[in-house]
C-alpha cells in the first residue's frame, strides 16, 4: 500500500528511485579494488534497494514516517528563527555506520540515513561535511560514493569535527552517529562545547538518558563529562516505534540542545569568537572504545 502522508513540508512516498544493478565502476576505483569481483557490489547494492523498498512499505506505526515528521518539525523550528534568511541548508555528518558489505545492521542504517537525505532534498539543499568509519572497506567506499556522490574521508578525526555555523546560508547540521561508543558521543560535543556550536545541529544517535543509566556514575563523572552536563540543557526525543525486522534503530533519539538555559554548567562553554582552546580534551581509560 503506497503511504501519502503531508506533514510539515515532508510527503511520505513509496520510493521509485532504482539502483543500477550493472554498475561500471569509475577507473579510479578499478584500480583500488582490482581484487574485487564488480558482481560483489552489485549484490550489496541489491541488497541496500531491497532494505530500502522494506522499509518505506513497513506500515507498522509508520515507522519511518513518524521519523522524518519529527525531523521535519525540529528543522523547521529552527529556521524559523531566520524569517528573512537566506537559503536555508542541511549539513551531513555522519560516523559509525559500520561496513554494508559484512553487516545487515549496518545496511539498514545506511538505507534509512538514505531516506532521510532524499526526503530532504526536496525541500533543502543538502550538503554531506563528512561520513566516516574505520572499518570501511573498499566495497563500503564505493558503495557510499556511487549512492551519495560523496567519497568517504580517509581521516580519523574521533568525532572531533566542528559544525559549520553558516555563513552566506543559514544552516542546521544533522550529525547522523546510530549506536556509537559514548566516548565518541563525548568527543563531538566537547569539539562544539560552545553555545552558538550547539545550537546549530540535531544529533540522532543513542538516548544520552539511557547512556547515563547504564553507565557507573563515578565513570560518567570523570571520563564523559559533556555528555553529562549537556543533560541539563539538552531536549531528547526518543523513538517509541519499534521495527520488527531488525534492532539497528533501538533506543535512538533526536536530540538538540539549548545551552541558554543553563547558566552555570561544570564545563564552562568555549568563546563562540574564539578557537577551542580554554577546556581540556576527554582522556579515557584504555577499556573505552574509541572510532
Amino acid at each position: 500500500m503506497e503511504s501519502n502522508l503531508d506533514t510539515d513540508g515532508f510527503t511520505i512516498v513509496k520510493s521509485k528511485k532504482k539502483y543500477n544493478s550493472k554498475l561500471k565502476l569509475p577507473i579510479s576505483t578499478q584500480n583500488q579494488i582490482k581484487s574485487i569481483d564488480s558482481t560483489d557490489i552489485d549484490d550489496l547494492i541489491n541488497k541496500i534497494e531491497r532494505i530500502k523498498n522494506q522499509l518505506l512499505n513497513y506500515d507498522s506505526e509508520f515507522f519511518v514516517s513518524k521519523i522524518l515528521i519529527h525531523l521535519s518539525k525540529i528543522i523547521q523550528d529552527y529556521f524559523v528563527q531566520f524569517p528573512n534568511g537566506l537559503k536555508n541548508r542541511i549539513n551531513l555528518i555522519c560516523y559509525g555506520l559500520g561496513s554494508f558489505e559484512d553487516s545487515l545492521t549496518s545496511r539498514y542504517q545506511l538505507v534509512l540515513l538514505l531516506i532521510i537525505i532524499e526526503e530532504l532534498e526536496k525541500n533543502y539543499q543538502v550538503k554531506i561535511e563528512e561520513i566516516y568509519d574505520p572499518i570501511f572497506n573498499d566495497i563500503d567506499n564505493f558503495v557510499i560514493e556511487k549512492l551519495l556522490k560523496y567519497k568517504p574521508s580517509l581521516i580519523n578525526n574521533k568525532c572531533l569535527k566542528q559544525v559549520e555555523l553558516g555563513n552566506q546560508e543559514n544552516c542546521l547540521t544533522l550529525v547522523y552517529m546510530p549506536h556509537c561508543p559514548k566516548a565518541l558521543y563525548n568527543n563531538f560535543l566537547f569539539a562544539n562545547w560552545s553555545r552558538k556550536h550547539l545550537k546549530s545541529f540535531v544529533l540522532f544517535g543513542n538516548s544520552f538518558a539511557t547512556i547515563q543509566t547504564l553507565t557507573i556514575e563515578e565513570n560518567f563523572q570523570k571520563y564523559y563529562g559533556y555528555l553529562k552536563d549537556s543533560l541539563e540543557f539538552l531536549n531528547e526525543f526518543k523513538l517509541d516505534s519499534k521495527c520488527e525486522f531488525t534492532n539497528a534503530f533501538y533506543d535512538l533519539s533526536f536530540i538538540t540542545f539549548k545551552p541558554e538555559e543553563t547558566s552555570s554548567p561544570k564545563n564552562p562553554f568555549f568563546n563562540d569568537d574564539s578557537p577551542p582552546l580554554q577546556l581540556e580534551a576527554p582522556i579515557y581509560d584504555s577499556t573505552e572504545e574509541i572510532l
